[in-house]
């Protein structure tokens, strides 16, 4: 029987698999009820089958193993033999049934292990660890995941000179949780185990890629520019070593996209742009090299406000189209061209274009988050161009299938922000109340955006004062006052945050009586004149303040000063066409006649603010 297995092993050393399966034949004939002839022949399948071109013979090995374990069911090295077995099988035919049948054989093992070596159960906790996260890459279950890195963490106490595979495998595990949680503690675990490996990498190229995929991970987490920097550094890294490897030129130009969304860079887009044109040259038949390029194109035009990069991004979609037209991917750059368009003419019918194209995508794969994000925000855009409550309602139930789709902190804002719209132009309250809970949200998820995104605190700021209207509470305005003035501290030239911190002011001296933040909104409308000059709503809001200023004021002089900068400043308003000085000119007007009188009458700010609403008076009539 030795000599008939030893004679097996020869042959199939030396390709003669016909031989061999007779010796094995032969081995079981003389002693058919000898578990080990079965486990011998499995073992010596398996490692012949592991050859290119000779992997049916896993199937037979798979075979062998059962009969030995059925002959001997408590024998350890047969049941962990036949998991390694079934896991590489699952590895290689990418079937998922095989891991499951390996994590059941493993458990087994497990259960017969109580004597092995601290080696042997390492290597056993290391098995079933990267069985389990095989399964956990499949089924989308944390707990799949998470049971496989406490199995990685018990093997790494029993061996201190664990080779690079087991720290990638354990990398890769912390990347397939970080995709089911949103943790980016996760990835920053990835990146541990994969310096780790790289240490022992004779090339490092596999930690290089998991360090690439953790370090973007991470930034689109944490939006902190260090992160940015690393992953850089690591798709730098990777290009030296495979400058001809269009997938890397691919990704990172894909990263790069994103990246630029984050935080404004034109140099990301600018190296986007050019990421592609790699990948082209490369892959030149590839549809999402195409899509990511035209992409890049699209959104460098819109920033740059260049008709010749979008023109030129339209051209190469269209070439595309006729090759690829049921792509999603395709489509969304196709709208997304269409979207700068209609930026750069300031015509609806584009946009309208735009949201075809992302519905289209949509129709071949609605798992496409962006797709629906897109949609969402371009059906937000019109709703505000418009006026149109149907279009929001469109835009916040698109924007929800985006946020179930991926927790994006990006996604959340545009969502927070349509509601606080909604809130504020329709008057509908329950709107801005919920966007504040949004808004929220989305301050507990990116805590370092109260510095690196002044624009998600301004929305937030304007939603709070619209609340502090509403419920004529002044902690709504001191926050928003708060919020305003941190945004200018972080930024001194953001766009209109001097004109909204001069509102919020407004109302909470309105409200209070208090005369100091009135004369402190004063100031703020002053120098956010100096970012507009002649913008007849900071002029109107700033003519409003004067008023209510003179009515809080008990001297008489002052009141007369304040009453006639107000009466100059809604005349500039009118010589600026702007009918809606009108109403508060007539307001002034009556103070000025009623002043005498009534020292302490006092414009309500909410009225004025509301002129819009009011019908113009016609200037005859107040002479």
């Amino acid at each position: 029987m030795h000599l008939h297995l030893l004679q097996a092993e020869t042959a199939l050393l030396n390709a003669d698999i016909a031989e061999a399966l007779d010796h094995f034949d032969r081995a079981i004939r003389l002693d058919p009820k000898n578990p080990k002839v079965y486990l011998s022949q499995g073992i010596a399948l398996f490692e012949a089958g592991s050859h290119k071109g000779k992997e049916y013979l896993l199937r037979k090995a798979s075979k062998q193993f059962k009969k030995a374990a059925q002959l001997q069911p408590h024998h350890f090295d047969t049941w962990h033999t036949w998991g390694s077995l079934l896991y590489f099988m699952g590895t290689h035919f990418e079937e998922q049934h095989y891991f499951t049948q390996a994590h059941e054989k493993l458990l087994r093992a497990a259960q017969l292990s109580h004597i092995q070596s601290p080696e042997t159960l390492c290597e056993l906790y290391w098995d079933r660890a990267a069985v389990l996260s095989k399964m956990a890459t499949q089924s989308g279950e944390p707990c799949d995941a998470l049971e496989a890195l406490t199995l990685f963490e018990k093997a790494s106490e029993l061996e201190n000179n664990l080779p690079a595979e087991f720290w990638i495998d354990r990398a890769n595990t912390y990347l397939t949780l970080s995709a089911q949680i949103p943790d980016p503690h996760l990835f920053t675990q990835a990146i541990t185990c994969a310096k780790k490996a790289a240490q022992l990498e004779e090339e490092a190229t596999e930690s290089t890629r998991i360090l690439i995929t953790a370090y973007t991970g991470l930034y689109l987490k944490t939006h902190d520019e260090d992160d940015f920097t690393q992953a850089t550094h690591y798709y730098t890294t990777a290009y030296a070593k495979k400058p001809k490897d269009a997938s890397l030129w691919l990704s990172w130009a894909q990263f790069l996209c994103q990246a630029a969304r984050i935080a404004s860079g034109l140099k990301r887009l600018q190296l986007a742009v050019d990421r592609c044109q790699g990948a082209h040259l490369l892959d030149a038949d590839n549809p999402l090299v195409l899509s990511t390029w035209v992409e890049a194109l699209a959104l460098l035009g819109k920033e740059t406000d260049s008709l010749d990069l979008i023109l030129t991004a339209e051209d190469k979609v269209s070439s595309v189209l006729d090759k690829e037209p049921s792509d999603p991917d395709i489509l969304y750059s196709w709208g997304l061209c269409l979207h700068a368009m209609g930026d750069y003419f300031d015509e609806l019918d584009y946009y309208y274009q735009a949201i075809e194209q992302f519905q289209a995508g949509l129709s071949l794969d609605r798992t496409k988050h962006r797709l629906w994000h897109a949609l969402g925000c371009t059906y937000s855009l019109l709703g505000d161009i418009e006026g149109s409550d149907h279009n929001f309602t469109l835009a916040l139930r698109f924007l929800e299938k985006a946020l179930a789709l991926s927790e994006s902190t990006e996604y959340l804002f545009d969502y927070a922000t349509t509601l606080s719209k909604v809130g504020e132009l329709f008057a509908k309250i329950e709107y801005a109340e919920k966007a504040g809970l949004e808004f929220e949200r989305l301050l507990h998820l990116q805590k370092n955006a109260v510095y690196l995104h002044p624009q998600w605190l301004f929305r937030y700021a304007i939603n709070l004062d619209l609340l502090g209207n509403v419920h004529e509470e002044a902690s709504y305005y001191e926050r928003a006052i708060e919020m305003f003035s941190h945004i200018l501290r972080i930024d001194p030239d953001f766009p209109k945050a001097q004109h909204h911190l001069a509102l919020a002011l407004s109302h909470l001296g309105d409200l209070s009586g208090a005369i100091a933040p009135l004369t402190q909104a004063t100031h703020h409308y002053r120098l956010a004149l100096s970012y507009e000059e002649d913008s007849d709503p900071i002029l109107l809001d700033w003519a409003t303040t004067l008023i209510n200023l003179g009515c809080h004021n008990y001297d008489s002089t002052q009141t007369d000063e304040l009453y006639r900068e107000a009466y100059a400043k809604l005349g500039e308003i009118l010589r600026l066409g702007n009918p809606h000085a009108y109403y508060p000119l007539a307001c002034l007007f009556s103070l000025i006649g009623a002043c005498k009188n009534s020292r302490n009458r006092r414009v309500d700010r909410r009225v004025l603010n509301h002129t819009k609403h009011v019908e113009v008076i016609n200037s005859k009539a107040l002479a």
